[in-house]
């Protein structure tokens, strides 16, 4: 995936809901649904150096999350979220890639925490944390080897949506995960999953 078909979507969908609602009022400040869901797309920046190196700079996630209300302002989340790449091997003593040993990675991630939410004016902020759990699979093609796991980590989230219809609202997403995994076997090294990911999404309320 690259960058502009992260993008394609959530843009396209912005700017067809935002023309849409060109005649109407935008709600008055108020507290988002009492049950949501939310499809997110964007760009991540992996937390390892080493990482980077072999896959690159960038990911593209995917995710959805659900949201519910438990109090006025305090909702609790569950999500699922999807990343792939590929990469190539680093040939051990040059910190280069020779180009004839693919890598492909890729994780999945059930989230779950708690997000406080704030009305400012017609926009909702919110802020959040909790937990992750992830389970990787990385292949090394020409050696027809494979490493794999799962580990629980720790994620912040934080963001703003805007209301555009009566059930339909856009949002961006900043979210951070640390996810620091231990080296298996003396030819791995430890390394941290984790990620910086920017997002765009539509959320729809359900009630």
């Amino acid at each position: 995936m690259t960058i502009k078909s992260a993008f394609v979507f959530p843009a396209l969908a912005a700017a067809c809901a935002l023309w849409a609602a060109r005649p109407v009022c935008a709600q008055s400040a108020t507290h988002p649904g009492r049950v949501s869901a939310g499809f997110f797309a964007g760009v991540a920046r992996p937390a390892d150096e080493a990482f980077r190196q072999i896959y690159g700079s960038a990911q593209f996630p995917v995710s959805v999350q659900a949201n519910v209300r438990l109090f006025r302002s305090l909702y609790a989340f569950s999500g699922y979220a999807y990343v792939s790449r590929t990469g190539e091997a680093i040939a051990e003593g040059s910190g280069t890639s020779d180009g004839q040993d693919p890598l492909k990675f890729r994780m999945h991630t059930v989230k779950a925490g708690g997000l406080y939410a704030v009305p400012a004016g017609k926009w909702t902020l919110f802020a959040g944390a909790g937990v992750g759990f992830s389970h990787y699979l990385e292949r090394w093609e020409a050696a027809g080897a494979s490493t794999s796991g799962s580990k629980a980590g720790l994620l912040v989230q934080g963001g703003a949506e805007y209301p555009v219809f009566n059930r339909l609202s856009l949002a961006g997403r900043i979210e951070y995960s640390h996810l620091p995994i231990r080296a298996k076997s003396p030819a791995e090294v430890d390394t941290n999953l984790g990620r910086l990911d920017f997002s765009l999404g539509l959320i729809f309320r359900l009630r």
